[in-house]
């Protein structure tokens, strides 16, 4: 099937192209997180306003969508050919922050989260042509997946958008996937 052009308004989180199998799958992962925590957490407090949860969902969908958008070919070029956008992104992530200001959570907890996130993708990018890139990348997922997981004593409705950021930042946009594929050719 023919890349569709993405819009030029679209192309930091898409790329210029876009394979339709890979936008469908992007799209699908997605909405099919929020449609998971939306069944398993209603997202039911007395103080959540439907603004907040509208936007809570917003934020949510951006993390999960990104989380597989960064390893798409296009997504992953456009921010190779761009260096200095690089750390654009990471400078704008702060979706932790204010998902957990929106859910009534501790903000010091989202804080650590999205500087320890950074911190390791800024270490997974200076690795940029090492061959171990993409194993330093998984190894920082696993740990801080895990340390996450089992010392902040989140609720399911943050934790979960909190370990896809680590992945999206940490393993899907900080690892240069074309130079792996390519150093792993026979």
């Amino acid at each position: 099937m023919k890349p569709i052009s993405i819009p030029s308004f679209l192309r930091e989180v898409f790329g210029e192209t876009q394979h339709p199998f890979d936008l469908f799958l992007v799209l699908f992962s997605a909405f099919s997180v929020n449609l998971l925590l939306l069944f398993s957490h209603p997202f039911l407090q007395p103080s959540w306003s439907s603004w907040k949860i509208i936007l809570s969902h917003l934020l949510i969908f951006d993390i999960a969508a990104g989380a597989v958008a960064n390893l798409t070919h296009s997504t992953n070029e456009h921010y190779q050919a761009r260096p200095s956008l690089r750390y654009v992104f990471y400078a704008v992530h702060l979706h932790l922050i204010l998902l957990f200001l929106l859910l009534d959570q501790s903000v010091l907890k989202a804080c650590l989260i999205t500087a320890l996130t950074v911190a390791a993708s800024l270490l997974v990018n200076a690795f940029k042509g090492h061959p171990s890139q993409r194993i330093l990348a998984a190894s920082l997922v696993v740990l801080g997946s895990s340390a996450i997981a089992l010392f902040l004593a989140l609720p399911s409705f943050v934790l979960l958008p909190s370990v896809l950021f680590v992945v999206k930042l940490t393993f899907s946009f900080s690892v240069h996937h074309a130079a792996i594929a390519t150093h792993n050719s026979p």
